[in-house]
Order: structure tokens, then sequence, then C-alpha cells
């Protein structure tokens, strides 16, 4: 079974992950991704849910370049409309999701 992106913020995490993955190319693209699934059971409709683990497994796998990947997540984000730039100013990817996490509670 499948876990589903719901709503559109956790769409749109999903497409800016894939896309910023697609700037390391295809190849590395598929391997990252086969192994998050096959290390930590991880795939890619389940990060909205898992955003820590996934920013640890991909600190494992790319080490420093994990912080490339994370910036790219957060510009595509902010292109999205999802996130905007002043939030998303000089914080990691797990601070950014948390922001948004917060302001979503607080509009509910």
């Amino acid at each position: 079974m499948r876990d589903e992106p719901t709503g559109v913020f956790d769409q749109a995490l999903v497409d800016s992950v894939s896309a910023a993955l697609d700037a390391l190319g295809p190849t590395v693209k598929e391997s990252i991704f086969l192994l998050l699934q096959r290390r930590n059971s991880i795939s890619p409709d389940q990060i909205p849910k898992l955003v820590g683990e996934f920013v640890k497994a991909l600190q494992d796998v790319l080490g420093p370049t994990a912080r490339v990947v994370e910036k790219l997540i957060i510009a595509g984000l902010i292109a999205r409309k999802q996130v905007p730039a002043n939030i998303a100013q000089g914080r990691s990817l797990l601070e950014v999701v948390g922001a948004v996490r917060m302001s979503q509670i607080s509009q509910s």
C-alpha cells in the first residue's frame, strides 16, 4: 500500500524532491530512491510524513552534497509558491517543513 501525499504542500514537497534529484541525473536519482527504499524503507510518497528520516538518509547517502539537494528542494517549494522565501532563508529543509506545518496548524 502506498502512502499518497495529502494536500498541496505534500505533493509540492514530493515534486520538489524529485526535481532536485533530477539535477544529479536520472541514474543517480533512481539510485538514491532505491537506496532510500532498501536502507530506510522510505518511498518518494512517504517523504512528507518522514521528512526527518528522509533528510538523515539523504545525508548518509550523499554526505555534504545533501545540503545542496536540500537547498534545491527548498527552492522548488518556493517556486511552487508553497514557502515564502523569507521563511526559507537560512533554514534547513526540516526547519522549513516544520515552519510550514506550524503555520498550517495555526490557520486551521
